[in-house]
């Protein structure tokens, strides 16, 4: 089960400080076929005067015939910016913004995750108190009130992001329905490890055809063994490189060759197939 919290003030009640919690408990399966998230934002609901404990206790159904409302572009402005910090190494994890400023965002990168990496991903959209190192370690992504931002040096994002960057942030705004997103979901199911897979995965699918086909496929080829040094990692992924059968994954083959016989990381890679050489 993934539990997904949210968690209002209560000034109504008598003790301060007090404040509601509502925790939805998802069914992992259920969780991996959504294919927008934020409509679990429908069901999460504040208590009322009249609320009854029983109704917090049942089990809820989501109708995904209802459409949410249009997107507000400015929800997404910080998209770029939201992406390199989960998926790139040594980027703080906590950023600030207000409660609620990037709700849409983070329900919308959270959507682009294929299943094993959705029901990993642990955020926080509101904290307004300071934290131990232990707990702060625990999360993906913390968005945090200027008072509660620990104390040092302000870490900026780069001015000149990857190219991935863009297309992951192009398929966030744009919805569930692209091919990027149907590329993270064939690739990503056996990665070992799913969130320092993104980067090296998104980088592939903006590699497709001309690099894949020209002197930038020994680079790709290096970066996909370094990413996934183990044979049996991204499996998937080497296979189709190797094989030929799509057209737009495939590497040269003269590149391939190359990559094999020259790299040290050559052995992370399964063998030419011999239908490869018939192509």
């Amino acid at each position: 089960m993934y539990a997904l919290m949210r968690t209002w003030p209560a000034p109504e009640m008598p003790r301060p400080g007090c404040v509601w919690t509502h925790v939805l408990l998802l069914d992992i399966d259920a969780l991996a076929t959504v294919s927008e998230l934020r409509a679990l934002i429908r069901l999460v609901q504040r208590p009322q005067q009249d609320w009854k404990k029983a109704e917090y206790g049942t089990a809820l159904s989501l109708d995904m015939s209802v459409k949410d409302a249009s997107r507000p572009p400015i929800a997404y402005a910080r998209t770029d910016e939201v992406l390199s910090i989960i998926y790139n190494p040594g980027r703080p994890r906590s950023i600030e913004a207000m409660p609620g400023e990037l709700d849409e965002l983070i329900f919308g990168l959270w959507s682009q995750q294929w299943p094993r990496l959705r029901r990993n991903f642990r955020f926080q959209t509101a904290v307004v108190g300071h934290d131990s190192p232990a707990r702060q370690s625990m999360f993906d992504l913390r968005l945090i009130s200027a008072s509660a931002l620990p104390e040092g040096p302000t870490l900026l994002v780069d001015a000149i992001e990857p190219r991935w960057v863009a297309t992951a942030a192009e398929d966030i705004r744009f919805g569930p329905t692209g091919p990027f997103r149907t590329f993270l979901r064939k690739y990503g199911n056996d990665v070992r490890r799913p969130r320092s897979s993104f980067a090296p995965l998104a980088t592939v699918f903006t590699s497709r055809g001309e690099r894949l086909n020209g002197k930038g496929a020994y680079g790709v080829l290096e970066l996909i063994a370094e990413a996934f040094p183990e044979p049996s990692d991204a499996i998937t992924l080497k296979a189709d490189l190797i094989s030929g059968d799509d057209p737009g994954l495939s590497a040269d083959l003269i590149s391939l060759l190359s990559f094999l016989v020259s790299s040290d990381k050559g052995g992370s890679f399964p063998p030419i197939p011999d239908r490869a050489f018939r192509k």
